[in-house]
């Protein structure tokens, strides 16, 4: 892991934070909304059930060359080409009403989602001093969870006055946060480049063999880690049980629906 020499750029970190948040609530936004659509639509438990899967499934498969695509590819190009995609197929979704279109463009924008976190996660390091890395970290991770926390909410406002158009198109607008954080953040890495440890300064850190040191680690040879990450599966595959029963729970079984149009 590479740190820069000089001070820590917290504007990088804040565009970075800002970029994650966005795009998370992006996620969040589109998920729900599509699930309150597909069920309102009359499709069954199986079509929200593949569109939650089509939204987390890319993540778990890629991880393996999304974290060599962060290693070894300009971060800049990646955040840019993942916001711009992730932008175009949300606009797409917007205007999408086949199922199995849906669960097919909700798989494409996971790519996108897939290959932008890595990214902002690695370059965290490479913005700050080690002493600023926890706190920076935490920023990155805060923005995370409120736009966990946010997205299904306003998903529920927003279809529920608006229909299920405005929302998507929000989200398509959230995503070019990704752009934008591509275009302004100064520190870069990936590609052939070191990390950049000031503006106009020399160069620290090696991006190039980070990748190769990384080569010969395997998780299986880090118990407390098998055991973290199977816990987590364990605990994300609950959840995302729970997510495809409660919308029929809460609008079947309980009887309770969206108010009128235009509220």
């Amino acid at each position: 892991m590479s740190f820069i020499s000089g001070e820590s750029r917290w504007a990088d970190v804040a565009l970075a934070t800002s970029a994650r948040g966005f795009a998370t609530c992006g996620q969040f936004l589109t998920a729900t909304t599509l699930t309150l659509s597909l069920q309102t639509s009359g499709a069954g438990g199986s079509a929200v059930a593949g569109m939650l899967l089509a939204a987390t499934l890319p993540l778990v498969a890629l991880a393996p060359l999304t974290g060599r695509l962060a290693d070894r590819v300009d971060s800049r190009a990646l955040l840019v080409g993942a916001g711009l995609a992730q932008s175009a197929i949300c606009l797409a979704l917007a205007y999408t009403g086949h199922p199995l279109l849906v669960v097919g463009l909700v798989a494409l924008l996971a790519c996108g989602l897939a290959v932008a976190q890595p990214v902002l996660a690695a370059l965290v390091p490479a913005m700050v001093r080690a002493t600023d890395l926890p706190r920076a970290t935490a920023l990155n991770q805060t923005a995370g969870m409120l736009g966990v926390l946010t997205g299904p909410a306003l998903a529920g406002f927003l279809v529920g006055g608006f229909g299920t158009q405005v929302p998507l198109l929000i989200a398509a607008v959230g995503y070019l946060a990704l752009v934008v954080a591509g275009l302004l953040v100064r520190s870069r890495r990936g590609g052939a480049r070191r990390v950049t440890a000031t503006g106009d300064g020399p160069s620290v850190g090696v991006d190039a063999t980070d990748a190769e040191l990384a080569g010969g680690w395997r998780l299986r040879r880090d118990p407390l880690l098998v055991a973290m990450v199977a816990t987590l599966a364990g605990v994300i595959a609950a959840i995302g049980a729970i997510n495809v029963i409660e919308v029929f729970y809460v609008r079947e079984t309980l009887g309770l629906r969206p108010p009128p149009m235009g509220w």
